[in-house]
Protein backbone atom coordinates (compact mmCIF):
# COMPACT_ATOMS: atom_id res chain seq x y z
CA UNK A 1 0.00 0.00 0.00
CA UNK A 2 3.09 2.58 0.77
CA UNK A 3 4.34 2.09 -2.09
CA UNK A 4 1.46 2.28 -4.39
CA UNK A 5 0.84 5.82 -2.44
CA UNK A 6 4.81 6.90 -3.19
CA UNK A 7 4.39 5.51 -7.14
CA UNK A 8 0.88 7.55 -7.23
CA UNK A 9 2.69 10.91 -5.82
CA UNK A 10 5.57 10.87 -8.03
CA UNK A 11 2.80 10.41 -11.01
CA UNK A 12 1.43 13.52 -9.67
CA UNK A 13 4.25 15.15 -9.85
CA UNK A 14 5.11 15.05 -13.16
CA UNK A 15 1.30 15.52 -13.83
CA UNK A 16 1.85 18.93 -11.64
CA UNK A 17 4.87 20.24 -13.80
CA UNK A 18 2.31 19.79 -16.97
CA UNK A 19 1.98 17.08 -19.68
CA UNK A 20 2.96 19.19 -22.59
CA UNK A 21 6.36 20.14 -20.81
CA UNK A 22 6.50 16.38 -19.11
CA UNK A 23 9.75 15.82 -21.37
CA UNK A 24 11.31 20.09 -20.46
CA UNK A 25 14.71 20.48 -18.86
CA UNK A 26 13.94 23.69 -17.00
CA UNK A 27 10.76 24.00 -14.73
CA UNK A 28 7.68 25.53 -15.37
CA UNK A 29 6.98 28.65 -14.56
CA UNK A 30 3.86 28.93 -11.70
CA UNK A 31 5.06 32.66 -11.20
CA UNK A 32 7.99 32.95 -10.49
CA UNK A 33 10.09 35.12 -13.27
CA UNK A 34 13.85 34.75 -14.67
CA UNK A 35 15.97 38.25 -13.67
CA UNK A 36 17.59 37.76 -17.01
CA UNK A 37 14.25 37.94 -19.75
CA UNK A 38 11.81 39.89 -17.22
CA UNK A 39 10.27 42.63 -19.21
CA UNK A 40 10.62 45.99 -16.98
CA UNK A 41 7.34 45.92 -15.91
CA UNK A 42 7.50 42.19 -14.48
CA UNK A 43 10.16 43.69 -11.99
CA UNK A 44 7.89 46.78 -11.27
CA UNK A 45 5.38 44.25 -10.05
CA UNK A 46 7.36 42.25 -7.25
CA UNK A 47 7.11 43.32 -3.62
CA UNK A 48 9.64 44.65 -2.29
CA UNK A 49 11.86 45.35 -5.42
CA UNK A 50 11.96 49.31 -5.70
CA UNK A 51 12.19 50.69 -9.05
CA UNK A 52 15.40 51.86 -9.14
CA UNK A 53 16.63 48.35 -8.22
CA UNK A 54 14.46 47.29 -10.97
CA UNK A 55 15.93 49.63 -13.78
CA UNK A 56 19.40 48.66 -11.96
CA UNK A 57 18.81 44.55 -12.60
CA UNK A 58 18.02 45.61 -16.72
CA UNK A 59 21.26 47.65 -16.90
CA UNK A 60 23.13 45.21 -15.03
CA UNK A 61 21.96 41.84 -16.87
CA UNK A 62 22.81 38.68 -17.29
CA UNK A 63 23.97 37.48 -14.64
CA UNK A 64 25.45 34.34 -14.82
CA UNK A 65 24.53 32.49 -11.90
CA UNK A 66 22.00 32.62 -8.97
CA UNK A 67 25.10 33.34 -6.86
CA UNK A 68 25.75 36.24 -8.50
CA UNK A 69 22.16 37.59 -8.66
CA UNK A 70 22.10 37.61 -4.73
CA UNK A 71 25.25 39.26 -4.68
CA UNK A 72 24.25 42.10 -6.89
CA UNK A 73 20.76 42.42 -4.69
CA UNK A 74 22.70 41.99 -1.47
CA UNK A 75 24.36 45.75 -2.46
CA UNK A 76 20.98 47.39 -1.54
CA UNK A 77 18.39 44.67 0.04
CA UNK A 78 19.38 42.95 3.10
CA UNK A 79 18.64 38.77 3.53
CA UNK A 80 15.10 38.69 4.62
CA UNK A 81 14.47 41.46 1.34
CA UNK A 82 15.98 39.42 -0.87
CA UNK A 83 14.48 35.71 0.55
CA UNK A 84 10.88 37.48 -0.15
CA UNK A 85 12.03 38.65 -3.36
CA UNK A 86 12.79 35.09 -4.73
CA UNK A 87 9.27 33.81 -4.24
CA UNK A 88 8.60 35.83 -6.97
CA UNK A 89 12.24 36.95 -9.41
CA UNK A 90 14.98 34.02 -9.27
CA UNK A 91 17.35 32.60 -11.47
CA UNK A 92 16.71 28.96 -11.95
CA UNK A 93 19.89 26.67 -11.17
CA UNK A 94 21.43 24.03 -12.68
CA UNK A 95 20.40 20.63 -10.46
CA UNK A 96 23.61 19.11 -11.31
CA UNK A 97 26.39 21.89 -10.30
CA UNK A 98 24.72 23.89 -8.11
CA UNK A 99 26.77 25.13 -5.20
CA UNK A 100 25.50 25.11 -1.74
CA UNK A 101 25.37 28.43 -1.00
CA UNK A 102 22.83 28.36 -4.04
CA UNK A 103 20.77 25.63 -3.19
CA UNK A 104 19.70 27.35 0.32
CA UNK A 105 18.46 30.54 -1.61
CA UNK A 106 15.62 28.18 -3.22
CA UNK A 107 12.75 28.52 -1.55
CA UNK A 108 11.27 25.53 0.46
CA UNK A 109 15.10 23.64 0.56
CA UNK A 110 15.88 21.89 3.36
CA UNK A 111 19.49 20.19 4.80
CA UNK A 112 18.05 17.12 4.24
CA UNK A 113 17.18 17.51 0.37
CA UNK A 114 19.90 19.51 -0.18
CA UNK A 115 21.77 16.54 0.89
CA UNK A 116 19.54 13.71 -1.30
CA UNK A 117 19.83 15.61 -4.00
CA UNK A 118 24.08 15.92 -4.05
CA UNK A 119 24.30 12.63 -3.65
CA UNK A 120 21.85 11.25 -6.72
CA UNK A 121 23.43 13.43 -8.70
CA UNK A 122 24.46 13.81 -11.88
CA UNK A 123 20.10 13.65 -12.80
CA UNK A 124 20.04 13.30 -16.69
CA UNK A 125 16.32 14.07 -16.70
CA UNK A 126 13.79 16.71 -15.03
CA UNK A 127 11.88 13.54 -14.55
CA UNK A 128 14.57 12.02 -12.79
CA UNK A 129 15.08 14.69 -10.28
CA UNK A 130 11.17 15.56 -9.69
CA UNK A 131 11.31 11.57 -8.53
CA UNK A 132 13.58 13.01 -5.86
CA UNK A 133 11.36 15.98 -5.07
CA UNK A 134 8.45 13.60 -4.25
CA UNK A 135 10.33 11.70 -1.48
CA UNK A 136 9.96 15.00 0.65
CA UNK A 137 7.61 17.07 -0.67
CA UNK A 138 3.65 16.97 -2.32
CA UNK A 139 2.82 17.59 -5.69
CA UNK A 140 1.96 21.13 -5.09
CA UNK A 141 4.78 22.16 -2.85
CA UNK A 142 7.00 20.16 -5.34
CA UNK A 143 5.92 22.11 -8.67
CA UNK A 144 6.38 25.45 -6.76
CA UNK A 145 10.41 24.12 -6.20
CA UNK A 146 10.58 22.83 -9.84
CA UNK A 147 10.08 26.35 -10.93
CA UNK A 148 13.56 27.27 -9.45
CA UNK A 149 16.22 24.57 -11.32
CA UNK A 150 16.91 22.45 -14.82
CA UNK A 151 18.81 20.38 -16.13
CA UNK A 152 21.23 20.84 -18.74
CA UNK A 153 19.66 19.74 -22.37
CA UNK A 154 21.74 17.94 -24.57
CA UNK A 155 22.92 20.61 -27.13
CA UNK A 156 23.34 18.37 -30.28
CA UNK A 157 20.10 16.07 -29.67
CA UNK A 158 17.17 18.34 -27.76
CA UNK A 159 14.00 18.28 -29.28
CA UNK A 160 12.26 21.92 -30.10
CA UNK A 161 10.10 22.00 -27.61
CA UNK A 162 12.86 21.21 -24.89
CA UNK A 163 14.45 24.10 -26.29
CA UNK A 164 11.33 26.36 -25.89
CA UNK A 165 11.37 25.88 -22.32
CA UNK A 166 14.87 27.68 -22.02
CA UNK A 167 14.02 31.35 -20.47
CA UNK A 168 14.34 33.97 -23.23
CA UNK A 169 14.62 31.33 -26.18
CA UNK A 170 13.41 32.81 -29.31
CA UNK A 171 12.17 31.19 -32.83
CA UNK A 172 14.72 32.67 -34.26
CA UNK A 173 17.74 31.74 -31.69
CA UNK A 174 16.12 27.97 -31.80
CA UNK A 175 16.39 27.89 -35.55
CA UNK A 176 20.11 28.80 -35.26
CA UNK A 177 20.81 26.40 -32.76
CA UNK A 178 19.74 23.52 -34.54
CA UNK A 179 20.87 25.06 -38.02
CA UNK A 180 24.84 24.92 -36.65
CA UNK A 181 24.58 21.43 -34.99
CA UNK A 182 26.29 19.09 -34.33
CA UNK A 183 28.78 20.87 -31.94
CA UNK A 184 31.86 19.51 -30.44
CA UNK A 185 31.20 21.42 -26.93
CA UNK A 186 30.13 23.66 -25.22
CA UNK A 187 32.96 26.48 -26.58
CA UNK A 188 32.24 25.78 -29.79
CA UNK A 189 28.21 26.39 -29.59
CA UNK A 190 28.70 29.49 -27.46
CA UNK A 191 30.94 30.74 -30.41
CA UNK A 192 28.50 29.52 -33.44
CA UNK A 193 25.63 30.98 -31.37
CA UNK A 194 27.42 34.33 -30.97
CA UNK A 195 26.64 35.05 -35.30
CA UNK A 196 23.22 35.31 -34.06
CA UNK A 197 23.14 36.56 -30.53
CA UNK A 198 26.02 38.84 -28.82
CA UNK A 199 28.17 37.41 -26.31
CA UNK A 200 26.69 38.02 -22.99
CA UNK A 201 23.33 36.10 -24.35
CA UNK A 202 25.75 33.32 -26.00
CA UNK A 203 27.13 32.87 -22.65
CA UNK A 204 24.14 32.71 -20.92
CA UNK A 205 22.13 30.54 -23.27
CA UNK A 206 25.15 28.09 -22.62
CA UNK A 207 24.55 27.75 -19.15
CA UNK A 208 21.56 25.58 -20.25
CA UNK A 209 23.07 23.34 -22.47
CA UNK A 210 25.98 20.58 -22.10
CA UNK A 211 27.47 17.76 -24.51
CA UNK A 212 27.52 14.17 -23.96
CA UNK A 213 30.66 14.52 -22.15
CA UNK A 214 29.66 17.12 -19.41
CA UNK A 215 26.89 16.60 -16.69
Amino acid sequence: MLRFLHRLLLLLVVMAVGPSRASAQVGRSLGVIDPNVAQERDLLVVSGLRPEVAKAILKSRPFMSMAEFDAFLGRVLDRDQRRAIYLRLFLPVNVNTTTDEEWRLVPGIGAHMLMDFKANRPFRSLASFSQEIGKYLPAKDAAQLMQYVFVPLDVNAAPDDDLRTIPGMTPKVLTAITRHRPYRDLPAFTKAIRKTVPAKEAARLSLFFRTTTTP
